[in-house]
């Protein structure tokens, strides 16, 4: 997915990048160590965390999956995690 055109300071305040951050910071994992999963390049989970890209579906998919959270979750859908 192309790059959006807002700076980061905008993006990353969307559902998406803020949860994906949070995360990260609550489980102490790297931008490398999801980018091994999700099998991208760490510069392009910094991409996720700012807004200024995003997965695509199959992304979206391993990153719950890594976390352990559904999609809905990510994606500002649900405010639960998981579901039950």
């Amino acid at each position: 997915m192309p790059r959006k055109k807002q700076p980061s300071s905008v993006t990353e305040k969307e559902v998406f990048p803020t949860r994906l951050r949070e995360l990260m910071k609550e489980r102490g994992i790297t931008q490398k160590m999801l980018g091994d999963y999700v099998g991208v390049r760490p510069q392009t989970i910094s991409l996720y965390t700012t807004g200024q890209s995003y997965p695509d579906v199959n992304g979206i998919r391993k990153i719950s999956k890594y976390f352990e959270v559904c999609s809905d979750y990510l994606l500002g859908l649900s405010d639960a995690p998981t579901i039950d």
